[in-house]
C-alpha cells in the first residue's frame, strides 16, 4: 500500500466486504472514502484517524453504529450512511464544523430526533453540543448531609470523598 500513500479517492463500493483490511490506514492523503454497498458492521476506529477525509459514504452496509472517534475528521464535510442500523449519531457529531451533509434516512433513527436531523448539520450539532454539555455538568453533584451530633455524617463524607465503603449503623 506505500505505493498508494498519495492515493485522495478511494471508492470500495458493492464489494460485499464485512471488514475494511487495515492496510487502508497507510491512506493518510485520502479525501473520499466510499465503503457503500458493502456487508460492514461495524466502521473500524482506524478510520477516524485520517485526518484529510472529507467525504465518508458508508451507505447500505450494516452498521449499527459509528465509531464515537468520528468527531476527530475535522476535515470531514460529508458523512453518508443512509440504509444502515443506526440507532443514534455519536455525540461527537458536535466537533465537525465543517461538516455540510448528513445523510441518514433509511435508518430506525432515535436520537437525536429525525426531525432534528431534518433540520440539518447545524441542528444535529447544536443538540449534540446540548447533549454532551448536560452530560459533563450532570457528574457534579452536591452534597448536603443533615444530622444529629454523632450520627455519622463526616464518616459518610469521608467515604463519599475517598472511595470507601463505610458501615454506618442506622438508628
Amino acid at each position: 500500500m506505500k505505493a498508494l500513500s498519495s492515493l485522495t479517492v478511494l471508492s470500495a463500493c458493492r464489494n460485499l466486504l464485512a471488514v475494511l483490511p487495515p492496510s487502508i490506514r497507510s491512506l493518510a492523503a485520502l479525501r473520499v472514502l466510499d465503503l457503500s454497498g458493502n456487508l460492514l458492521a461495524e466502521l473500524p476506529s482506524f478510520v477516524c484517524d485520517m485526518s484529510q477525509l472529507q467525504t465518508l459514504a458508508v451507505g447500505s452496509n450494516r452498521l449499527s453504529s459509528l465509531p464515537d472517534a468520528i468527531g476527530n475528521l475535522r476535515a470531514l464535510t460529508a458523512l453518508h450512511a443512509p440504509s444502515n442500523r443506526l440507532n443514534t449519531l455519536p455525540l461527537s457529531l458536535s466537533q465537525l464544523s465543517l461538516l455540510q451533509v448528513l445523510a441518514v434516512d433509511g435508518n430506525p433513527l432515535q436520537l437525536p430526533h429525525p426531525a432534528i436531523v431534518s433540520a440539518g448539520c447545524a441542528a444535529v450539532r447544536d443538540y449534540c453540543t446540548m447533549v454532551s454539555e448536560s452530560a459533563a455538568s450532570s457528574k457534579r453533584a452536591t452534597v448536603v448531609v443533615c444530622g444529629r451530633e454523632g450520627g455519622g455524617k463526616s464518616a459518610l463524607l469521608s467515604s463519599l470523598q475517598h472511595g470507601r465503603a463505610v458501615l454506618i449503623p442506622w438508628t
